[in-house]
């Protein structure tokens, strides 16, 4: 919690990392759900909601900040927005502070983000409220990293214990010491997939995929065994991906070689050792294709990883990145979605 001193807020940070939801609660798509499919303080204690994950990753890097530290912020203000304390969701707790990331009103005034462009910066909606903490974070000086990002984290909480315990946390996501949970919607717009988990497989061809972000894009690079060729974006030149060496890559590695996908769009989607399902379906690791109206062949393929967001390799003078598909283009193309997965997974 930003800017709270001394015992009152060790205390809130104790009662957060104990108190977690039970009951069933309404998700943004006005469905109802199960406390136990949000991610818990017991056996799903290292779980990430996808959607947060995905804002974690994208913010991280636009603000110079590790997304594994702004992951851990979240996680041990509000359990990545699970917790049902006074504050999380709507009001403010006792100190005022407010949201999943914990933002009092005036340091929200100074830093926050309309993170997700709808015009309004809401500290209770993650699209924003991550970002801002990036801000804030920046602002302290947090991305010269070291001691200044130490320091940026004692800013937040003005307590050494909480800068030690985010820290461990952020160890723990920096070595992948987590999985992918179903998406946490409170706050948030409705996007597909509620809190319904990803399979081994799908958080598999997640972590595959989003290990080359920032890799360059070149037509026809990309095999099962990673990137090839020779690309420069921004910058950065080296081995490169397309999109559709980019899935053929992860889904081959996420399964262990079982699964070797066609280097083609249309034949990924089109393949029968996947399972056909929609936008509303989707759920991280589902491979999304896109076509442009009137033709049948789709022309672009990326991974859903939560949120309303795709990891892609979108086009010559790109790199692989998170793109949106909740809106625009891409959702406006969307033409299906496709899960692969391995008998040991238990699911498809």
């Amino acid at each position: 919690m930003i800017a709270v001193s001394g015992g009152l807020g060790i205390v809130l940070l104790v009662v957060v990392l104990i108190v977690i939801i039970i009951g069933g609660q309404a998700d943004a798509c006005g469905t109802s759900q199960g406390g136990g499919q949000q991610p818990g303080a017991s056996d799903e204690a290292n779980s990430i909601p996808g959607n947060y994950l995905a804002i974690y990753k994208k913010a991280g890097p636009a603000y110079g900040i590790p997304w594994n530290v702004l992951a851990g912020i979240g996680k041990v203000e509000t359990g990545h927005g699970t917790s049902n304390l006074p504050g999380v969701h709507s009001g403010e707790n006792y100190a005022g502070a407010g949201g999943p990331m914990q933002f009092l009103a005036p340091t929200w005034k100074s830093f926050g983000v309309d993170g997700d462009g709808d015009g309004k910066a809401d500290r209770y909606n993650p699209a924003d409220a991550i970002p801002g903490a990036a801000n804030y974070l920046r602002h302290n000086h947090g991305n010269e990293g070291g001691e200044a990002l130490r320091k940026a984290i004692f800013q937040y909480n003005h307590s050494w214990d909480y800068v030690n315990l985010v820290l461990s946390w952020a160890k723990k996501y920096a070595d992948g010491n987590f999985s992918i949970g179903g998406d946490n919607n409170t706050g948030a717009t409705c996007i597909p997939g509620g809190n319904v988990a990803a399979g081994p497989t799908g958080q598999r061809i997640v972590a595959y995929a989003m290990r080359w972000l920032k890799t360059p894009y070149q037509w026809g690079a990309g095999t099962w065994d990673g990137p090839t060729g020779y690309a420069c974006s921004y910058g950065r030149c080296g081995k490169a991906f397309d999109c559709s060496g980019l899935t053929m890559y992860a889904v081959a590695q996420a399964t262990g070689g079982k699964i070797k996908l066609d280097h083609f769009t249309g034949s990924q989607q089109n393949d029968s050792r996947g399972a056909r399902v929609s936008f509303a379906q989707l759920q991280p690791g589902d491979l999304v294709f896109f076509t442009h109206p009137g033709e049948t062949v789709s022309h672009h393929v990326g991974i859903y990883i939560g949120g309303g967001q795709m990891v892609n390799a979108p086009h010559t003078g790109d790199w692989v990145k998170v793109s949106s598909i909740a809106s625009g283009t891409y959702r406006a193309e969307f033409s299906g979605g496709m899960r692969f997965s391995v008998p040991a997974d238990g699911q498809q």
